[in-house]
């Protein structure tokens, strides 16, 4: 009985950190969207441009390391 009580307790731990981590990462996320926002006065064409402006240096990036 105790070890099915201390599964539990350690399942619902597991369960409860993960969820915490699950919703840090998505509020890092929504921080980072917000700071992109913030720069370019929440412009549809300024997060375009950001977004492309990121993929671009990484595919440089990428293709010189190979």
């Amino acid at each position: 009985m105790t070890f099915l009580l201390t599964n539990k307790l350690a399942g619902d731990y597991l369960s409860s950190v993960l969820h915490f981590f699950l919703i840090d990462h998505l509020l890092n996320r929504i921080k980072r969207i917000s700071i992109i926002t913030k720069f370019f006065g929440s412009s549809l064409l300024g997060e375009l441009w950001f977004i492309d402006y990121w993929n671009n240096f990484f595919s440089q990036k990428v293709g010189r390391d190979f």
